[in-house]
């Protein structure tokens, strides 16, 4: 695994095979890198959040491509562990909470210009997906991952626009409605 790009591209980040936690099945680098080129430039001094976090690579990868920061939320120590190590050897120092992205939802005040849901593919939870559209600012993007045979209903406040297939995976890309 390693960073596509920004000022930290090719820098490689701990993830399978160097460890072996179950369940732990990070977001193949060609599908990270075509969510940052969807993105393009818009990254830039946003502040993220990566839920359901895993190795932390999509955070990484925002963080390398000039988001202003990234908060990281894995349930899993074992994990975080993963997460903290790759912060500190990309030289990051962003906020990783150890809890669930439900409660981590239900507790924080912050809103976010990105928000990424990673979910286990058998455990998509569309109200997390609401509670997620709630912390995300105006104007802002919340990027889906799910089955790809997964429908994703409408949200309240959210609207898709963009969607994308890669083999059994679909990426999808809703905005946060309102004034901007």
């Amino acid at each position: 695994m390693r960073i596509i790009g920004g000022e930290k591209r090719g820098f490689k980040i701990i993830g399978p095979p160097q460890v072996k936690i179950k369940n732990l099945k990070p977001l193949p680098d060609k599908v990270r890198e075509s969510i940052f080129n969807i993105l393009g430039d818009w990254t830039k001094g946003k502040e993220a959040l990566d839920l359901y976090a895993g190795t932390g690579a999509v955070g990484l990868e925002a963080l390398s491509r000039g988001a202003k920061s990234v908060t990281f939320v894995e349930i899993s120590k074992e994990i975080v562990k993963v997460i903290k190590k790759n912060l500190a050897k990309l030289g990051f120092n962003d906020l990783v909470f150890q809890q669930s992205t439900f409660e981590f939802l239900n507790q924080t005040e912050g809103e976010y210009d990105l928000i990424y849901l990673g979910f286990p593919h058998k455990e998509i939870n569309f109200k997390v997906a609401e509670l997620a559209g709630e912390k995300a600012k105006k104007g802002g993007i919340i990027i889906l991952e799910s089955d790809s045979k997964t429908e994703i209903p409408e949200f309240p406040s959210l609207k898709i626009f963009d969607q994308r297939i890669y083999g059994r995976l679909k990426i999808s890309f809703l905005k946060k409605q309102g004034l901007l």
